[in-house]
């Protein structure tokens, strides 16, 4: 009796770790610039994108090395139009896996003084795509976990 009771508390266990959330690695992309010809919104737009030909639009094609894999990965962006203000824009190394959601936590930072030129922040990375995942949200620092933006996906 004791070993069934043992080994139910054992699946048991095993079915609440599961439901925990899981952590996965962001892959930050580089050498990415978004087209000049985009009509952005004022401030910082949060995109995914799980389509190459989408990403295409945005970003033209691409040669680099660590290129996106669109067919095991999403593209998670953040940006803004090209503005004298000063952004740094950045996203934390994991993100996190729980039921039909990832979990994106980002750093947005914005200086008072203005550029004498005009910029155009940008940060980006890819996460892999899981077949369950339906929605994918981006969050301020895992600190302040403030929700940013929520958005769709579709795993293919």
């Amino acid at each position: 009796m004791k070993s069934v009771m043992g080994f139910c508390l054992m699946l048991l266990m095993a079915v609440c770790c599961k439901a925990q959330p899981q952590k996965i690695p962001l892959r930050m992309l580089q050498g990415y610039h978004a087209n000049a010809k985009l009509r952005l919104d004022k401030g910082v737009q949060y995109l995914v994108f799980s389509k190459e030909a989408d990403f295409e639009r945005y970003f033209g094609k691409s040669f680099e090395k660590d290129k996106p894999r669109f067919e095991f990965e999403h593209v998670v962006v953040m940006l803004t139009a090209p503005t004298k203000e000063q952004y740094f824009l950045s996203f934390e190394s994991e993100a996190y896996k729980a039921g039909g959601t990832i979990e994106v936590y980002c750093t947005v930072r914005k200086e008072p003084h203005l550029l004498t030129y005009n910029d155009h922040p940008i940060a980006i990375a890819a996460i892999p795509k899981y077949f369950a995942v339906h929605t994918i949200k981006f969050y301020s620092t895992a600190k302040k976990r403030k929700l940013l933006r929520t958005i769709a996906v579709s795993p293919r």
